[in-house]
């Protein structure tokens, strides 16, 4: 009767550990100054930053961080310990002598996946007490959903078998499911909860994502509701749910209310189509500093049918700046590549009624870079492929609009990569609607676009003359195409982006440098190994990788 206290807190006691340590190292980055970063613990700041970045590739999948691996093997051990360590398994049960009917492997092993129900809530939600904590964004906390999520699952089964074994060896199996609430909302239980296990799967998940969003929230409630059922008010139980509601419901209930406040009950995006398949959708926001560069919101979109019942994550790729001519309004430009489903659909509209509005809700913004201001640095390199170069042009406006004030970064360099020849058409069109906003853009930031297709390939250059780019460990040569306003170099074939990042940062290993990229898996994977290869020959190296799908 003790099972509850002993392992139940023994899993809340290392779960809030380990989110109190990284609170404190969140409290210290926040506080300290770029200069006394450099002398208070600088080398244990590149340590910390290698395990953040670094990566490796397992029969052909990318692995998560390597500090993310060390942490979740820590977790694995700690709770293998608990539940494997104490003997016995079962009761030594004789005519003469009675411990019980429930083995103690299967008590310890469900109360200890019963105490990770509130972290298991509270890492899902888009609005949470951890990211509020740490600092780590929702997105990136999605890994230890997943791993707590099967961790529960290995728990949930060790609390089953033992109870069937058991009552299958006492000939009582048929008689407990009759009469014990405890068996058929077990089943129940465990089929849901194997459900969201796998069917969150990553390529399952992005193959029929509309599928797995709608099953995902109707079997996460019946396993919450199964669960509270199952665990029937037994001894401290319903602590843990009353817990999971308040670290789940009051966040949830304040990110609501916050977009209420923030944005409005509904706003009207405008869909518009761009060379290369892509769609703009623009929302004119009363106000500015509404959201970051880097930052995501959950757009609603009320009048597609079902597609209003959810709300779909879009990177804003704009800043909000308040409007140029001081009307105090800012426009959120959100750019997306169809895939199929709401994508799909917003595609289809915007091609055959361009300029088309319709009602949409906005939720957040969430996420972003944990460095507010990147021409603190002495350097900013940003990479971007495929759709992710949309999400590159909020940055490139944010260093120019500080540009225009009296923070300028000294070197920025984008570099970026696309199959779809027809996608620069619209990305140099939206660099040139900031050169003319920004006339010192070309002096700030200089811009390398890379057709990655294999087609016959006529090279250009969006410069009046030809730039050099050896030293940016490319391939390709340049040409030339009709003017634009900020230098934008375009070539054929793939960034060498090893070559690049090493380049950058050997050339002057005492300055600082951001490395921001938004591409495809494989792209991310490269730009973190060379990222935490560079923690160790220069100086003070950052790294944000955006989520990519």
């Amino acid at each position: 009767y003790q099972a509850d206290r002993v392992y139940g807190l023994a899993t809340v006691i290392f779960f809030l550990s380990t989110i109190l340590i990284f609170s404190i190292i969140h409290v210290l980055s926040r506080t300290l100054t770029p200069a006394s970063r450099k002398v208070a613990g600088f080398k244990a700041r590149k340590t910390f930053r290698y395990l953040c970045y670094k990566n490796y590739t397992l029969l052909g999948i990318n692995t998560p961080p390597l500090g993310v691996m060390i942490l979740i093997g820590l977790g694995a051990v700690v709770f293998l310990c608990l539940m494997l360590g104490p003997q016995p398994y079962y009761w030594p049960n004789s005519p003469t002598k009675s411990y019980g009917d429930s083995p103690p492997i299967a008590t310890r092993s469900g109360w200890m996946a019963l105490a990770m129900l509130p972290f298991l809530l509270a890492l899902a939600a888009k609005a949470n007490l951890i990211t509020a904590l740490t600092g780590v964004p929702h997105e990136k906390l999605q890994v230890y959903h997943q791993w707590v999520a099967y961790a529960m699952l290995v728990l949930a089964l060790v609390h089953t078998f033992p109870f069937v074994v058991y009552n299958a060896s006492q000939h009582g199996l048929q008689e407990q499911w009759r009469t014990s609430v405890f068996w058929w909302t077990g089943v129940i239980l465990l089929l849901s909860q194997a459900w969201l296990t796998f069917a969150s799967y990553g390529p399952l998940r992005r193959r029929f994502y509309e599928f797995f969003k709608a099953t995902h929230l109707i079997a996460a409630l019946v396993f919450v509701i199964f669960f509270f059922l199952h665990c029937d008010f037994t001894l401290t139980s319903v602590d843990y749910f009353i817990a999971a509601a308040g670290v789940y419901l009051v966040p949830l209930a304040f990110a609501w209310v916050r977009g209420l406040i923030v944005f409005g009950l509904k706003q009207r995006a405008i869909l518009t189509p761009l060379p290369g398949g892509m769609v703009k959708i623009s929302i004119s926001v009363d106000g500015e500093g509404k959201w970051r560069p880097g930052q995501h919101v959950f757009i609603r979109f009320f009048t597609l049918g079902l597609h209003a019942a959810t709300a779909h994550p879009f990177s804003v790729c704009s800043v909000a700046h308040g409007g140029e001519e001081g009307t105090g309004k800012s426009d959120m430009v959100l750019y997306i590549q169809p895939a199929g489903g709401l994508t799909a659909r917003l595609a289809s509209m915007a091609q055959q009624t361009p300029g088309c509005s319709v009602a949409v809700g906005i939720e957040g913004a969430y996420g972003g870079l944990a460095v507010r201001d990147l021409s603190q640095f002495d350097k900013v390199l940003l990479i971007g492929g495929g759709s992710g170069a949309g999400f590159i042009l909020g940055l490139i406006e944010d260093l120019l609009h500080r540009a225009s004030g009296e923070r300028r970064v000294k070197n920025a360099r984008v570099v970026l990569a696309s199959r779809r020849r027809l996608s620069k058409e619209w990305y140099n069109e939206e660099l040139r609607r900031l050169g003319q906003r920004y006339p010192q853009a070309k002096d700030v930031v200089q811009v390398t676009w890379h057709e990655t297709d294999d087609t016959q390939y006529i090279q250009e250059t969006v410069t009046a003359g030809k730039k050099s780019s050896s030293d940016l460990g490319e391939r390709g040569e340049s040409g030339d195409e009709k003017e634009a306003s900020l230098n934008m170099d375009v070539k054929q074939g793939r960034p060498i982006l090893p070559e690049l990042i090493r380049g950058e940062t050997e050339r002057s290993a005492e300055e600082s440098i951001a490395i921001i990229v938004c591409g495809p898996s494989g792209m991310a994977h490269d730009v973190r190994g060379a990222a935490a290869n560079a923690q160790r020959r220069s100086g003070e190296v950052y790294l944000h990788v955006e989520g990519f799908s």
